[in-house]
C-alpha cells in the first residue's frame, strides 16, 4: 500500500511540474520572430537587392514632386486594350491575378477607372487606379489620392506606368 501511495505522489508531482514549467511567453515568440526575420533578410540575395535599388532609383521631377516613372510594354487584363492611357497610376503589384482583380474592383466601386495590366517579363500584375494622357495630371493624382480613395496602396509609394507604343 505504501508503494502505491509513493507512486501516486510521484505521478502527481510530475504532473504538477509539467503544468507549471516551460510555458511560452510573448518574449519567446518575439525572439523567435526576430530570429526568423533576420534569417530571411540574410537569404534574400542579390535579386532582392537589385529590385530594392530599382525602387529607389532616380525619380522624375514633375511640378516639384519626385515621382517614379517606368516605361513598359504590357497587356490589359480582362478589359479592352483601349482603356489604357499613356500614363497610369500604379497602386498595387501582385503575383496572382485574383488579388489584382479584387483590388481593381474595390477601386471601381469608388468610381475610379481602374484596370489591371500584366507585365510578362516581371510576371507581375499591376493595378492601375486611374490613367491619364498627361504626366502632370497623373502626378497630381498621386498627391491627392489619399483624399480621393479609401483603398490603401499595396506598394510603398504609388508610381506612374508609361505605356510604350
Amino acid at each position: 500500500m505504501k508503494v502505491y501511495r509513493t507512486i501516486i505522489m510521484m505521478v502527481a508531482a510530475a504532473c504538477g511540474l509539467a503544468l507549471t514549467g516551460c510555458h511560452t511567453t510573448e518574449e519567446n515568440y518575439k525572439a523567435a520572430y526576430d530570429k526568423a526575420v533576420e534569417k530571411t533578410r540574410q537569404n534574400r540575395g542579390l535579386e532582392w537587392e537589385e529590385k530594392q535599388a530599382e525602387r529607389v532609383q532616380t525619380n522624375t521631377v514633375i511640378d516639384g514632386d519626385s515621382v517614379r516613372v517606368k516605361r513598359y510594354h504590357f497587356n490589359v487584363v480582362d478589359d479592352k486594350p483601349d482603356v489604357a492611357k499613356k500614363y497610369a497610376v500604379v497602386t498595387g503589384e501582385f503575383q496572382q491575378k485574383f488579388n489584382a482583380m479584387s483590388m481593381r474592383d474595390r477601386y471601381r466601386k469608388e468610381g475610379h477607372q481602374s484596370y489591371v495590366v500584366y507585365h510578362a517579363k516581371e510576371k507581375t500584375y499591376f493595378v492601375v487606379a486611374n490613367a491619364y494622357d498627361d504626366l502632370a495630371v497623373a502626378a497630381a493624382f498621386i498627391r491627392i489620392m489619399p483624399q480621393k480613395s479609401k483603398v490603401k496602396p499595396t506598394v510603398p509609394l504609388p508610381w506612374i506606368l508609361e505605356k510604350m507604343y
